[in-house]
């Protein structure tokens, strides 16, 4: 049996703005959802919002969801709240369904810390918009079972999701701390008026995001330059600044100390063996040319005036 076919039938609680978009992609699955929000107005919005996949929604109260075997909590991201609303789970459901939270970045361990059964208690943690964004991160608790963990993954791909896995607990998860450690130095650059809005987002977008985009930042680093160069560059960053964000990460200085960096080597956080140099390199042109083109043919400029 499929994991989709095993949670042929899930819950979504709380019908707001992620809410909604996490039963929309349940729904085109062509899953049965059921829907739990205390204010009926916020279910309908839902509802409409879902088109051709309306009918599959059935709006329920907590005590009408014994049947389904995955429940995805979406409510406001306050403590208490889930922490109410999941001991009152823990004390409805049977101990085999599955509780996920969206939460964005606290503690499954906290939120779990008053629920029955916190061994089946998990962060599945979608990115707006969930119906096109593909990665979900999963956080395991430091009780959840790692079935709970394999059976959410399965059950993700089958729905046409990208499961990441948060190996450890940590707050913030993997999504928002490398997020806010960029959008928090983009800002700090712009109100110290070192550059303006328009050139951080261009450094962005045209430098350093197309690189992300294709590799991500670990093999970006790898396929970018020598390691030795980027550990001279964050060393300096550190001396100068006194800020830990700069100070050389073990795995750089490890890679350094190795010989392992990057295409230069063969070796980097990947392994490089049987491509010979020349070749990565032009791969990664190629690559880095026909995302650029499609940036380029893009007239977003023209979309932020609005109409003429």
């Amino acid at each position: 049996m499929t994991a989709a076919k095993t949670f042929s039938r899930v819950a979504v609680v709380g019908c707001g703005w992620m809410g909604g978009q996490i039963a929309r992609v349940y729904a085109a699955a062509g899953l049965t959802v059921h829907l739990v929000d205390s204010d009926p107005a916020a279910v309908e919005r839902t509802r409409a919002s879902l088109g051709r996949w309306s009918s599959q929604v059935i709006e329920a109260g907590l005590d009408e969801i014994e049947e389904v075997k995955f429940v995805q909590e979406a409510v406001f991201e306050d403590m208490q709240a889930k922490q109410d609303l999941f001991a009152e789970l823990g004390r409805r459901l049977a101990p085999d369904v599955v509780l996920a939270t969206n939460t964005s970045g606290i503690n499954i361990s906290e939120i779990a810390a008053r629920c029955r059964e916190p061994a089946r208690v998990l962060g599945v943690h979608w990115v707006s918009p969930a119906y096109v964004i593909p990665v979900v991160e999963v956080i395991p608790g430091p009780q959840t079972a790692p079935g709970v963990v394999d059976a959410s993954c399965s059950f993700l791909r089958a729905i046409g999701k990208r499961p990441v896995v948060c190996r450890r607990e940590i707050p913030g998860f993997l999504v928002n701390r490398i997020k806010e450690v960029l959008v928090n130095e983009a800002l700090e650059l712009v109100a110290g008026g070192y550059a303006s809005a328009e050139d951080v987002d261009a450094v962005v977008r045209w430098a350093i995001a197309p690189r992300l985009a294709l590799w991500g930042p670990l093999r970006a680093q790898d396929l970018q330059s020598n390691k030795k160069t980027v550990a001279a560059v964050a060393r300096y960053l550190y001396e100068k600044t006194g800020d830990a964000r700069f100070r050389p990460p073990r795995l750089l200085e490890e890679a350094v100390a190795a010989g392992h960096l990057g295409i230069a080597s063969g070796r980097g956080y990947y392994s490089y063996e049987g491509l010979d140099k020349e070749t990565l390199l032009r791969y990664r042109d190629q690559s880095l040319v026909a995302i650029l083109a499609y940036l380029e043919g893009r007239d977003d400029d023209a979309f932020w005036r609005g109409p003429a």
